[in-house]
């Protein structure tokens, strides 16, 4: 009997406790939460409930298990809406480049599609390197930057590792530079040509090249400048004088007549050498 009396007591203890735990709750909830219970002596409406897939007072949707909390994915440049874990409409924005908002995933957003002021269309920062002239570059030919031109004979442009453009001048005639393949080169004094007085003198020609120019020697063997004739030697009535002039020389017939007129007596009496008898008109004609 006292054992069961103990038992009854205990169990009284116990059931009180519940009820306080309860009480306690239910009191918490309404203070923190302002929620309506049961037992709050009020008829409440059925409480909502997310998840049951009815939009209930106090959400703003209910799309069931597997789809609340979903995120809708919207075109570049579109929104969309989707409900999420709580219940409530979401609204969710795509960021778009040059939309002129710098959104994640974006280095820069300038707001327009230029590919040469800093900020690409992509809307990532322009440099050096990526193949697009900025306005700081004056050329950008991606992996042929720093790849030095040959400029042969004249000049040639390329494109440095930074991004700007270079001139490189190689050999050409006329530049006033001696370069390899010239014999000279006086620039804009080029072909004009020198005046030899006693001996020679030379210039440099278009193609720059070393030009001589002697005075001409009479009966050296070489026709020059202003000799008509030259054929080595200083003997006169052989065709060319000893100042290189050609000699025209009589015929046979010419000369017996000019003989008989001169001499008629001592014609075949005695021995007549040329350079005594003809007359010094015909040394040239």
């Amino acid at each position: 009997m006292k054992n069961l009396k103990g038992t009854l007591s205990l169990l009284t203890v116990w059931v009180v406790w519940l009820m306080s735990v309860v009480a306690w709750a239910q009191y918490d909830h309404q203070v923190v939460t302002g929620s309506a219970y049961c037992g709050d002596g009020e008829v409440q409406e059925e409480y909502p409930t997310c998840w049951n897939g009815q939009q209930d007072p106090g959400e703003g949707c209910d799309n069931w298990t597997g789809v609340n909390g979903v995120v809708c994915i919207a075109p570049a440049g579109w929104s969309c809406t989707y409900c999420t874990l709580d219940c409530q409409v979401e609204t969710h924005f795509w960021p778009r480049c040059w939309d002129g908002e710098l959104n994640a995933g974006e280095e820069c957003d300038d707001g327009n599609m230029d590919a040469s002021d800093g900020c690409t269309p992509q809307c990532t920062i322009s440099s050096c390197w990526d193949g697009v002239i900025q306005l700081s570059e004056s050329c950008d030919n991606w992996s042929e930057n720093g790849v030095a031109c040959t400029p042969g004979n004249g000049t040639c442009t390329y494109c440095t590792i930074d991004c700007q453009l270079r001139s490189i001048k190689g050999a050409s005639c006329g530049d006033g530079n001696v370069d390899i393949t010239e014999e000279c080169d006086d620039g804009a004094e080029n072909w004009v040509v020198c005046s030899p007085e006693n001996g020679s003198c030379s210039y440099c020609s278009l193609l720059c090249t070393r030009k001589i120019i002697s005075v001409p020697v009479c009966w050296d063997g070489i026709r020059e400048m202003t000799e008509e004739c030259d054929d080595g030697n200083k003997l006169n009535w052989d065709g060319c004088s000893t100042s290189c002039e050609v000699e025209i020389l009589p015929t046979f017939d010419e000369i017996i007549q000019e003989v008989r007129e001169i001499q008629p007596v001592q014609f075949g009496i005695g021995t007549i050498t040329l350079p005594e008898v003809l007359p010094a008109t015909w040394a040239r004609k």
